[in-house]
């Protein structure tokens, strides 16, 4: 017996592939078709049957998330189904009720933990945004902020927070250089890291407003359909709060030469719906700033050595962080 790991990249395709209709076997389903998606992180596959419809089956990267967490991303996702007209995907039950089919295959060392969605027609939106788009999923999200004030979970529910400033780890280069990051980064860095510890005390301090939330609003994740905006992924949700919510979605629009103007029409179109989660000017910067503190602790967990393409990325963090310390001391100052 080959172990996965010892696979050529199309080897652990093809075996990947075998898991895939090994798990949709515990489905009420008729499959004519299985292609893979992504393999980036989870693998993803696109699965059509002879009757005509299509799903998406996930088979999640071995020991990124429990068979509870994913279970109650399912559970939240049936809710949301059922209690709200929102456009997310419905979670499919196997045919024994199971949200979850775990693989155990003696090839792999770890266990595979597979869920199956139905398939959500729509264009991903990507990178071409506009005012409008920004300013509907602002709402969107507000409408899913509003269902999680009253969700009440089923027993058996997961308990994971988005409680630590570093859920990966703080990368060595922070507490002492390393050469990792230029002396202008690494200050940037600790500056941000300062603010997102205070972020995780003053939030974490009562579990009032703490919510299951996505946790992942990036415009990766959000289709549009017929003019309406829809999200996916619901792989990263857990407990947290509704501003670092809204944090995470806004970092990934920093890159956007329009920035401001995208975050402002965001905000707008929260407002509309519900009050801003901010509770004083400049928190909601260090909830985008947790965002990239979380995204370092990820990469250097897996990429200790820094090569130029790590070292391009780097800098692209010190614009960043540039930018948002200094967003934040200007709302703080009553400036902006």
């Amino acid at each position: 017996m080959r172990y996965f790991y010892e696979l050529s990249p199309q080897g652990k395709i093809r075996r990947l592939n075998q898991l895939a209709w090994t798990a949709l076997a515990e489905y009420a389903l008729d499959v004519a078709d299985v292609r893979l998606l992504s393999n980036e992180y989870n693998a993803i596959f696109r699965v059509d049957t002879r009757d005509g419809q299509r799903y998406a089956l996930r088979i999640n990267k071995p020991g990124a998330r429990t068979e509870i967490e994913i279970r109650s991303e399912m559970a939240w996702l049936a809710a949301l189904r059922q209690e709200t007209d929102l456009l997310v995907p419905a979670p499919l039950p196997t045919a024994a009720g199971e949200w979850v089919v775990t693989l155990e295959p003696p090839d792999m060392l770890e266990p595979r933990h597979c869920a199956l969605f139905a398939w959500v027609e729509g264009r991903i939106i990507g990178n071409q945004l506009s005012r409008l788009t920004l300013r509907k999923l602002g709402t969107l999200m507000a409408h899913l902020h509003n269902h999680a004030d009253s969700y009440r979970p089923p027993p058996d529910f997961c308990r994971t927070r988005l409680d630590q400033v570093w859920p990966f780890g703080e990368p060595a280069g922070v507490a002492e250089d390393t050469g990792a990051f230029s002396p202008r980064l690494r200050q940037l860095i600790r500056q941000a890291a300062a603010r997102g510890q205070r972020l995780m005390d003053e939030l974490y301090a009562s579990a009032d407003g703490l919510r299951f939330l996505h946790l992942d609003m990036h415009t990766g994740n959000v289709v549009q359909q017929r003019g309406r905006l829809g999200v996916l992924d619901f792989d990263d949700s857990r407990w947290a709060y509704p501003v670092q919510d809204m944090g995470i979605a806004l970092f990934y629009l920093l890159d956007d030469p329009d920035y401001v103007a995208l975050r402002r029409s965001f905000l707008q179109g929260y407002v509309a719906v519900r009050p801003l989660p901010e509770a004083y000017p400049g928190q909601l910067d260090s909830a985008i700033m947790a965002r990239q503190l979380d995204l370092l602790s990820f990469v250097f967990q897996y990429e200790p050595e820094v090569d130029d393409r790590l070292r391009e990325w780097l800098e692209q963090v010190e614009e960043r962080l540039e930018l948002l310390l200094a967003g934040a001391q200007r709302r703080e100052n009553g400036e902006w």
